[in-house]
Formats: structure tokens, sequence, C-alpha cells
């Protein structure tokens, strides 16, 4: 299989399996202070719990905060970056172009602008419409961006990681289990079903970092939440093409923000 359709039927998978998990009962299970772990490529559901357990959203926002916590999201990817500054995949501009991309889709989580993120999709490529949008396609985008409103986050804990590069699968694209956590992600749809876009052969990085997000049985929960981005050499840009949510096993979001 190509890896373009891994990526798209890891994430059809992903989708079919929260929606039958979102139909079980939710079961209450104890979560004792575990030591922190990073993930990896075998980690499983008690690994996955310890993880989640440990992360932190120690950065609070409100509306007035906003902006200067996107500039701090920027800045923290440099940060990471300057770490990697040996690996191919963020060698010049992309570098700079990975912080800018991650602190326009995290404002478009946490302080949704219809304008100005539909704006600066445009600017990398993705195919938005050029018509205005109606004030009920306005009303439908705030009923699905208010939950994520000002959701708290962790930058601490932040971590870049390369998926794949000069065409080569180094990590497999996470599915509805993946590394023992529970999996759910969201992309834009084609008229055919699948995803709008196909990342191919492309260099694919994803940005995570700790988020509260709406559960769909009660509070926040802490979850990993991931941003996916595939380098366009046409563009020269990273493209946002899927986001996705590692929470833990037991708990179920709301929903996944959209990255387009």
């Amino acid at each position: 299989m190509s890896n373009g359709r891994r990526w798209m039927a890891a994430g059809l998978i992903a989708i079919i399996g929260v929606f039958l998990a979102g139909r079980a009962l939710m079961r209450s299970l104890p979560r004792g202070e575990q030591r922190r772990q990073r993930a990896t490529e075998n980690t499983g559901p008690t690994e996955a719990r310890a993880i989640i357990s440990s992360l932190r959203c120690e950065v609070p926002i409100d509306e007035s905060s906003a902006e200067q916590v996107g500039d701090m999201a920027r800045t923290r990817v440099d940060e990471l970056l300057a770490n990697m500054s040996d690996n191919p995949a963020f060698s010049g501009s992309r570098r700079e172009d990975l912080g800018n991309a991650f602190r326009e889709s995290l404002m478009k989580t946490v302080a949704p602008d219809l304008d100005r993120d539909r704006a600066a999709l445009a600017a990398r490529g993705v195919p938005v419409p050029k018509d205005p949008p109606t004030d009920e396609y306005r009303e439908l985008w705030k009923k699905q961006t208010d939950p994520f409103r000002l959701a708290p986050i962790g930058f601490e804990q932040a971590e870049v990681r390369v998926l794949q590069a000069g065409g080569r699968l180094l990590l497999a694209p996470p599915n509805a289990t993946a590394d023992g956590f529970n999996v759910s992600q969201s992309y834009k749809m084609g008229a055919d079903g699948k995803s709008a876009y196909n990342p191919g052969n492309r260099d694919i990085v994803e940005v995570r970092l700790p988020m509260k997000l709406p559960s769909s049985d009660g509070p926040a929960v802490t979850v990993l939440m991931g941003y996916m981005y595939a380098w366009d050499n046409a563009s020269g840009d990273w493209v946002p093409f899927m986001n996705t949510v590692y929470a833990d096993g037991d708990d179920r979001v709301w929903s996944t923000p959209m990255p387009w």
C-alpha cells in the first residue's frame, strides 16, 4: 500500500473506531500519579495512560492573551527545532515556516477567527471558497469552533515528530488505537468521501502538545493534541492536513478540531 493510501486509510479507521467507542459506556478507572513517559510506537494502554496523566496544561488563555499565546507557540516550536537542526526536514525556510504554520493552527483552535483563518489557509495553497461566507455558514462554523475556544494548553511538554521524510515512512500513521491511546482524527473530506489532501511521499511532521478539550460525557479532559503538516515543494509551505487527538483509552472527546 502506498504511503498516501496508508494516511487516508488510517484516518478512516480512526473515525470509525471513535464512532464505535463513543457508543460504549464510559469506564471509570483510577489514575494514580505516574512518572512521565514519552510516547513511542510500542506504547501500550498502560503507558499511554501514564503519559496522559503526566500532562500539564500550564498556559491559561483569555481573549486578551490569545495573540501572545500564539507567539509563545511559535517560539516554542523554534526552540524544539533548534535541537533538530541536522534534520533535512527542517532546513532553510522550513524551520521558520513550521513555527508560523503551528501558530496559525493553534490560533484556529483556541482563538478562532473565520476570516483570518481562511486567509491563512489560502496563503498556504489550501483551497478555500472564494465567495464570502454566508451568515448561515458563519453560524455553523461558530458552533463547531466555540467548544475549543480558549482551551488551556501546555508548551513545556510539546514535541515535534518527523513522521515521513524523503519518501520514507518513519512512524506509522496513527489509527484508532495508536500507541495505546484513544485516537480521533479530523481532515477535510473531498466529494469522494476521502481526504481532500493526499500527502503522498511528501515530508510529514507533527507538532503535539497538551490541551484540555471538552469530553462527550462531562468535564474537559487532558489530551495530546497533534497538528500534522506536509511540505509542499512547489509553494514552499508546510500545509496542514490532519489533526489528531491522543486521549486516555477511557476518555471520549466531544470532537476533534478541524485543520481546514
